[in-house]
């Protein structure tokens, strides 16, 4: 059996793959919300997965291989996984989008503190960074800054949002990727002067944002994706082949 981690576009592209040339498979994502895009006659299990109930997991479903297919920001379950992998000497193989070349307008920083820092020189600030880590930028509101956010429409962003004594005009939930004209618009609208957001690669709509700044000549923000280690794969064919030796021993 497979463990297939991960919600994103490239999870669920693997999926059908894995399911196509016959590995059993489950996949593990992080939300309920990440469900509703993945095919539902697999086995699925949502909500976060802690050191102990991942090996708990890999052994009652007598686990084989461990696919990371996350989000390039989901550090805790990468970190965890690498860990009890390697525990429990079973592979562990990391399935990342590939880095997507960026003009020089675009400021690239390597932790979201950095990212506050790189924001003194403007007022109205546009976040693309999810709800998560939302905290160190909201306190910029203190200084005289005007910022707004977009988030996913779902429960658990808004309520961080809230948390963060956010008003509902300082909020655009909306699921992404979207298009380079609707970032546009809502740069725009807004009247940024700076967009920050994560390196989270062409299938994370990257591109669209950087596109969207080069044309209203506003910067881009960047906080560049942490290094992975282990074996990590970003192309589709590479993998499967590690994956078909793995799994034929």
């Amino acid at each position: 059996m497979i463990l297939l981690l991960g919600g994103t576009t490239e999870a669920r592209t693997l999926v059908q793959v894995l399911r196509s040339q016959g590995y059993p498979v489950w996949v593990s994502v992080a939300s309920d919300f990440a469900r509703n895009f993945l095919p539902q006659d697999i086995p699925m299990r949502s909500g976060p997965f802690s050191a102990e109930s991942l090996e708990a997991f890999l052994h009652t479903h007598h686990i084989r291989v461990i696919i990371d297919a996350t989000h390039p920001f989901a550090q805790d379950i990468k970190r965890n996984a690498r860990r009890v992998a390697q525990a429990l000497h079973i592979p562990y193989l990391a399935y990342e989008r590939p880095r997507v070349e960026t003009p020089t307008s675009v400021i690239r920083v390597g932790s979201f503190l950095q990212a506050v820092e790189a924001l003194s020189p403007y007022e109205r600030i546009f976040l693309a960074i999810g709800s998560k880590n939302l905290a160190p930028f909201v306190n910029l509101k203190k200084k005289g800054k005007a910022i707004r956010v977009r988030v996913l429409p779902v429960s658990s962003s808004l309520k961080r949002c809230e948390d963060l004594g956010l008003q509902p005009q300082e909020i655009v939930a909306i699921s992404g990727p979207v298009s380079t004209a609707l970032n546009r618009i809502l740069f725009e609208e807004f009247g940024a002067d700076v967009v920050v957001s994560k390196e989270s690669g062409r299938e994370g709509g990257l591109l669209e944002k950087v596109e969207a700044t080069v044309a209203l000549g506003i910067p881009l923000v960047l906080i560049e994706r942490p290094r992975s280690s282990g074996e990590v794969f970003y192309e589709l064919g590479a993998l499967l082949d590690r994956l078909g030796e793995l799994y034929g021993s």
